[in-house]
């Protein structure tokens, strides 16, 4: 019985700790995209290892905020080192349009030219993209 007991706590205490979890040892990320201090509603972010492993996408919504998804059903992102890239929803019925001047100024952070780099070491669940 005494076994058992150490056994939990020792479960709890390892499952408290902060850090990245699941088999795939995703961390969970989820934050703001801001611009000149605002935030950025309705673009999408996608975080793509540099070692060319399978990305995490996510979508802001009116207040900027985002939760990084690695599946339909499982929420984060691999650890290491990301190219980050943002950018804007085409227009739809239901979503207000971006802002044709942040739409502009969203191209340098496209797939290809993003110089937006992060380093993903543990679960961060107010990680903040500043965009200029």
């Amino acid at each position: 019985m005494k076994r058992f007991i150490y056994v939990l706590c020792c479960a709890c205490v390892l499952m408290s700790l902060p850090g990245c979890g699941s088999k795939y040892g995703l961390c969970e990320v989820e934050g703001t995209v801001t611009m000149n201090g605002k935030p950025v509603p309705n673009v999408a972010v996608s975080f793509n290892p540099v070692d060319g492993n399978r990305q995490s996408i996510g979508a802001t919504d009116a207040q900027g905020r985002f939760v990084m998804k690695y599946t339909n059903k499982l929420n984060g992102v691999e650890r290491g080192e990301h190219k980050v890239a943002i950018l804007p929803f085409p227009p739809m019925e239901d979503m207000p349009v971006t802002d044709p001047t942040v739409i502009e100024q969203l191209k340098k952070y496209s797939e290809e030219d993003t110089k937006l780099v992060f380093k993903i070491t543990k679960t961060d669940k107010n990680f903040v993209i500043n965009l200029e």
